[in-house]
């Protein structure tokens, strides 16, 4: 699926018998040393199911935000990364205006914790 001139993959399953659908696209993947390959993703949940992200990622992709204790599968690379708390950020909301109907988009920078993760122990990049 196409948006905005991006191709997003799109995640269709269901979360405690629901429908859910997740679009996603890799924005970077680097290797490291420390972690392995780390991904910077853009994720667009289409429905709000609790957990909805983590739990795609994680069942459908077989994949797991870094710092994620819940849906990290227990590896060695999750064993790694829980101290670093939680790599999973809304950097962008919107919604119409409960009361006068217009559109209102909230933004903010993604998190330097992220790119200084991906730059630091960077050694080889692939976009």
């Amino acid at each position: 699926m196409t948006i905005d001139g991006e191709e997003f993959s799109i995640i269709d399953y269901p979360i405690d018998g629901k429908d859910a659908v997740t679009l996603w696209r890799v924005i970077q993947t680097v290797t490291t040393q420390e972690y392995g390959k780390l991904s910077l993703l853009h994720c667009l949940p289409k429905t709000g199911r609790n957990h909805q992200i983590r739990r795609h990622l994680s069942y459908c992709l077989k994949t797991s935000i870094v710092g994620d204790n819940k849906y990290d599968g227990g590896g060695d690379m999750a064993k790694k990364t829980r101290e670093l708390g939680m790599f999973l950020c809304s950097n962008r909301i919107e919604f119409v205006h409960a009361i006068d109907k217009s559109n209102v988009s909230v933004e903010i920078p993604i998190p330097h914790k992220f790119s200084a993760l991906l730059e630091l122990n960077m050694v080889e990049v692939v976009i």
